[in-house]
């Protein structure tokens, strides 16, 4: 699952700290928290990906997607094993 959100910059002055410095709009960034956080329980560290593809959404939806973890292990298991059953 993926969160999208928007600053409007000339709207809301000063984005928040965590935006980080960016020069000029639209800038597309990908927060997502580090692997091993320095409290226990703690999402504040995060890791910063930006986006410097096309703006199409299938160019967007393949860089989150390629992002995402992976929880899948691959195993062989070939046609010997197979007729072991």
């Amino acid at each position: 699952m993926a969160t999208i959100a928007y600053w409007d910059t000339e709207q809301r002055g000063r984005p928040p700290p965590l935006l980080g410095d960016f020069q000029g709009t639209p800038t597309i960034r990908l927060f997502k928290p580090k692997k091993k956080q320095s409290k226990m329980g703690s999402n504040a560290e995060k890791v910063v990906v930006d986006y410097r593809q096309e703006r199409k959404v299938k160019d967007l939806q393949l860089f989150v997607e390629d992002q995402m973890p992976n929880h899948v292990e691959r195993i062989s298991f070939g046609e010997e094993d197979y007729l072991k059953k």
